[in-house]
């Protein structure tokens, strides 16, 4: 909603953007991007993953560790112990 009212479209229309350019709605897009930055998190910092949920824009933590073994197939803490080797 946020998004369509600052590029002055309708949500239709961003949502119709989103899927033709990318194949993909725009909460599968968001969360993509949230997973790849949280990635990065946590190799790089000894942040909790309850902090690095909340830095990427997840509202619980609960959700966060979902999408996140749903995109990458390992939870964030299995992530962070290989990404360390």
């Amino acid at each position: 909603k946020d998004m369509a009212r600052e590029l002055k479209i309708s949500e239709a229309v961003l949502s119709k953007i989103i899927n033709v350019h990318f194949n993909k709605s725009f909460p599968q897009l968001l969360n993509e991007r949230r997973v790849a930055d949280a990635k990065s998190l946590l190799r790089q910092t000894d942040a909790t993953a309850k902090l690095i949920s909340e830095e990427v824009g997840f509202n619980s933590l609960a959700t966060f560790n979902r999408v996140f073994k749903d995109l990458s197939g390992q939870s964030p803490s299995d992530y962070r112990k290989k990404s360390a080797k």
